[in-house]
C-alpha cells in the first residue's frame, strides 16, 4: 500500500527479440517489423486521437521514429544492474535509475556499465526512506528522499555534497545550476517550491491545483511536473485531468482541463479489510510521466490502457494494451497528437534531448532505451 493508494501494475509482453549481451546490458532489435505490428501502432494511435482534434494530427513534420535498441535489467539479465526500477532520468549517455529494492542510485552508462551507486536504505545522511526522482544540471544531481523530506544533492560522481529540507517532495526540476523547483503537496505555501540550492532555503511557494482527488497526498508518483523556460512550470496530478500552469517570476497559476479522452476515467473506490479492521482507498492512476519532448513539446503517458480501450477497472485487471500510449500537449495546453511505444505497460518515461528516450516496465524490472529520429 502506497501512501494508502492500492496501485495495481501488471503487464502483458509483447514481440519478439533478438538480443546480445553488451558489458551487462542488452542491444536489441526488432525481429517482429511485420504488417500486423505496424497496423496495431497506427491503430491505438488513432483510436487516442478519435476523441479530439489534435493540431499536429495531419501534419508529417512532427512525426518521430522509434526503435528500441537497448534493454537493461529484468529478470533474464544474468548480473542486473538494479532490481525494482522506479524513476529513471537520462542526462547525455548516462542513465540514473533509483532502486526501491535497495534504496540506492545506480548511475550507469547505454553500454549498461554501473559507473557508480549511492545510497541505501536509512535515515542518515547518505540513506534513503523513498527514494525517489532525479534531475541534473550540469555538476549535480539532485535525488528525492521522500519518506526523510529532503531533496539529496550529489556530485556527478556519486559524492553527498548537501541536502535541502522539504515536506515529502515529489518531482524536482532544475532551473539552472543554482535554482531548484521542488514539487510537493505536502510543503506549505502550494504546489511548487522554488529553492536556492546555495542558501539551502525556499525563495517562494507558488501554485495551487486546487486538487479534487487526494488534495494532501504526499505519495512519491503523485506530481509530475516540466520546466518551461524561461519563468514557468507546468504539472499534473496523476490521478486527474487537468494540466496546471504557473508562472515563478509574478507566482501566478491556471490550471486548463486537458482533452477528452476516448475512454472513461476510472473512479477512486474503498474496500474494507475485515482482519485488520481497516478502510482502503482505491485509486487507479491516470498518468504517469510528464516530459519535454523532441520538439519542446509536453508529453504525458498512460499507463493503464487496457486491451480493450478501457482504463484500467476492477472488471479488467489483467488485459493490457500490446503498446504503452502517449499524448503530446504543447507549452500552453493544447493537444497536439499521440503515439506509442511499441512495448506495453511502460510506467515511467524520460527523454534526453537528443534522441534518446528511456522507459520502465515495472512489473518486470526492465528498463528499455529507445533510440528516437524526428523528420
Amino acid at each position: 500500500m502506497d501512501d494508502s493508494l492500492r496501485i495495481v501494475l501488471l503487464i502483458s509482453a509483447i514481440s519478439s527479440l533478438a538480443c546480445s549481451q553488451s558489458s551487462g546490458g542488452r542491444e536489441c532489435l526488432y525481429t517482429d517489423s511485420s504488417e500486423a505490428f505496424q497496423d496495431t501502432l497506427q491503430k491505438w494511435e488513432k483510436y487516442m486521437e478519435s476523441s479530439s482534434e489534435g493540431l499536429w494530427e495531419d501534419s508529417t513534420k512532427y512525426d518521430i521514429k522509434i526503435e528500441r535498441i537497448h534493454i537493461f535489467g529484468g529478470e533474464d539479465n544474468p548480473i542486473p544492474q538494479f532490481y525494482d526500477p522506479l524513476f529513471v532520468h537520462v542526462a547525455g549517455d548516462t542513465l540514473f535509475v533509483t532502486d526501491r529494492a535497495t534504496q540506492s542510485l545506480v548511475c550507469m552508462d547505454t553500454t549498461g556499465t554501473v559507473l557508480w551507486r549511492f545510497g541505501e536504505s536509512g535515515e542518515g545522511p547518505g540513506y534513503f526512506a523513498g527514494i525517489g526522482q532525479v534531475d541534473v544540471c550540469g555538476d549535480t544531481i539532485a535525488v528525492i528522499n521522500n519518506g526523510l523530506s529532503f531533496v539529496e544533492l550529489l556530485s556527478r560522481d556519486g559524492n553527498l555534497i548537501g541536502r535541502l529540507s522539504v515536506e515529502r517532495p515529489q518531482d524536482i526540476a532544475f532551473i539552472d545550476s543554482r535554482f531548484l523547483l521542488v514539487f510537493s503537496k505536502s510543503q506549505p505555501g502550494g504546489d511548487v517550491h522554488l529553492f536556492d540550492i546555495e542558501a539551502d532555503s525556499i525563495l517562494y511557494s507558488f501554485g495551487q491545483g486546487k486538487w479534487e482527488e487526494f488534495p494532501n497526498n504526499g505519495s512519491l508518483f503523485e506530481i509530475w511536473g516540466v520546466f518551461i523556460q524561461p519563468d514557468r512550470v507546468a504539472y499534473i496530478s496523476h490521478f486527474e485531468k487537468k494540466m496546471v500552469f504557473a508562472n515563478f517570476m509574478n507566482q501566478t497559476s491556471y490550471w486548463t482541463d486537458i482533452r477528452e479522452l476516448p475512454f472513461g476515467i476510472t473512479p477512486s473506490s474503498h474496500t474494507y479489510d475485515n482482519e485488520s479492521n481497516m478502510q482502503y482507498n482505491v485509486a487507479y492512476p491516470l498518468y504517469r510521466s510528464m516530459f519535454t519532448g523532441p520538439f519542446g513539446e509536453i508529453n504525458l503517458l498512460f499507463p493503464n490502457l487496457m486491451d480493450n480501450g478501457e482504463m484500467l477497472n476492477p472488471d479488467n485487471l489483467n488485459d493490457y494494451a500490446p503498446v504503452t500510449v502517449l499524448d503530446r500537449y504543447s507549452v500552453y495546453g493544447e493537444y497536439l497528437d499521440s503515439y506509442c511505444l511499441p512495448d506495453s505497460r511502460i510506467s515511467i518515461v524520460d527523454y534526453n534531448g537528443e534522441g534518446y528516450m528511456v522507459g520502465i516496465q515495472s512489473y518486470t524490472g526492465t528498463v528499455f532505451g529507445y533510440r528516437i529520429e524526428t523528420q
